[in-house]
C-alpha cells in the first residue's frame, strides 16, 4: 500500500532551472576571470618584449663605447635609433668620479618621443659601467 501524496516516478528528471541559472552564472564568472588574466598576460608581454629590445641596444651602446678606446669627455648625448619597427632614443651621460683616470658611463634607452617609462627619468632601461684609463 502506497501513501498519500506524490508518487516518485523511476525517470530521470534532470536539472532544475535554477540549478541551470547557477551553473551559467558559475561559467560567467570564471570566463570573465579568465579573460581578465589573458589580457593582463598579453599586455606584460608586450612589455617585457619593449625593455628585452631596450636592454640589447643599451648594451650594444656600451659595447660600442668600450670598444672604441677613446678617452670620452665629460657631458651626455642624445641620438635617435631607428631598430625593426620602433624608433628609439639613446642617452648617454659620461661622469667624473674620485678618481681621474676612471669615467661612469651612463646609457638610458627610452621609447622616442615618450616621456614616461620604469625608471625615473622616464627611460626603459638604463645601464651603467666604469671606464678606464689606460
Amino acid at each position: 500500500m502506497q501513501p498519500c501524496g506524490f508518487i516518485r516516478s523511476a525517470l530521470p528528471r534532470g536539472f532544475t532551472l535554477l540549478e541551470v541559472l547557477v551553473a551559467l552564472a558559475v561559467l560567467a564568472l570564471s570566463a570573465a576571470a579568465i579573460l581578465t588574466q589573458t589580457g593582463q598576460g598579453v599586455r606584460l608581454q608586450q612589455q617585457l618584449e619593449l625593455r628585452s629590445a631596450a636592454l640589447a641596444l643599451a648594451d650594444s651602446e656600451l659595447a660600442l663605447i668600450g670598444s672604441s678606446g677613446e678617452w670620452l669627455p665629460l657631458g651626455q648625448q642624445k641620438r635617435d635609433v631607428s631598430g625593426g619597427t620602433r624608433n628609439w632614443e639613446v642617452e648617454t651621460r659620461v661622469e667624473g668620479t674620485a678618481s681621474a683616470e676612471l669615467r661612469r658611463v651612463t646609457v638610458a634607452v627610452r621609447m622616442a618621443g615618450s616621456n614616461g617609462g620604469a625608471a625615473s627619468d622616464g627611460a626603459l632601461v638604463s645601464l651603467t659601467t666604469f671606464i678606464g684609463r689606460y
